[in-house]
């Protein structure tokens, strides 16, 4: 009898998944924590040995994004924010995108029910490891409510605020209102849509005028862009409207064919 309870003590210590292990994964340089509020809400919290970094969602120049996935397209997964990168130079002329010692990433999903969730990146010091580390979120515990709470405080922190702003359709053109002369770097979220070099930064009015150029013609507009400064970062929500100039021609041409018409 004592010898079948050891042995059922053991079976269990060895061989059934704590919830350590569901709710943390690790390669040898980054180790995942991912935060559940038992609903659909996620916080994934990435911890990055010294020495080694990732890279953003726009990884800059060079190097590859940092991307989450799910095995399910009714999963509804959406990214409502994650950490600002630091900008640094590779070879003293090259702008990479990178996340040194920790990222935060804030989730929701629609349903969660046979979900795998898949982190998707490259570790790089000396040489770049393509990785992965996927959760199964049925199986995640719920975190216990005085942590999620900590980690929501702690997110309203690090993450960057939220804006949504418009520019003029076809002019590519936003405006801020940050405190004057504040060093300002715009780095568009999405890869292959702002042509190299053609950001413009300036102030007019006391505010802070941003500008750019499309990749190509056939590129996708910029919908979603990071503002960071000194003291603060600013995720953008890009929206595009008709300026009022636009508006007002478009009147103009439409009352003079309508003229036209009753004239004839």
């Amino acid at each position: 009898m004592l010898k079948n309870a050891v042995l059922i003590c053991l079976s269990l210590l060895f061989c059934t998944p704590t919830e350590a292990s569901l709710s943390e994964k690790s390669t040898d340089n980054t180790t995942i924590e991912l935060f559940s509020d038992g609903k659909a809400e996620y916080i994934a919290r990435f911890a990055i040995k010294d020495g080694w970094h990732i890279y953003w969602s726009n990884p800059g120049e060079i190097g590859r994004p940092t991307t989450i996935s799910t095995n399910n397209e009714a999963s509804g997964l959406k990214i409502l924010n994650q950490s600002a990168p630091q900008i640094v130079k590779a070879f003293d002329i090259i702008d990479e995108y990178v996340y040194k010692k920790s990222a935060y990433f804030h989730l929701k999903l629609q349903q969660t029910k046979d979900v795998q969730l898949t982190f998707s990146f490259v570790e790089c010091n000396d040489v770049c490891k393509p990785q992965a580390l996927s959760f199964n979120l049925q199986e995640l515990p719920q975190t216990p409510k005085e942590i999620w709470e900590n980690l929501q405080s702690t997110i309203k922190v690090e993450l960057p605020q939220k804006l949504h702003v418009n520019s003029p359709t076809r002019q590519n053109k936003i405006q801020l209102e940050l405190p004057p002369h504040t060093a300002v770097n715009f780095l568009p979220a999405q890869s292959g849509r702002v042509a190299e070099q053609s950001v413009q930064i300036s102030e007019e009015n006391n505010k802070t005028l941003i500008s750019w150029e499309k990749d190509t013609a056939e590129s996708e507009p910029l919908s979603q862009a990071l503002v960071v400064t000194p003291d603060k970062s600013y995720a953008l929500e890009i929206d595009y409207q008709y300026s009022a100039d636009f508006s007002l021609y478009y009147i103009l041409a439409l009352a003079f064919l309508g003229g036209l018409i009753l004239n004839a």
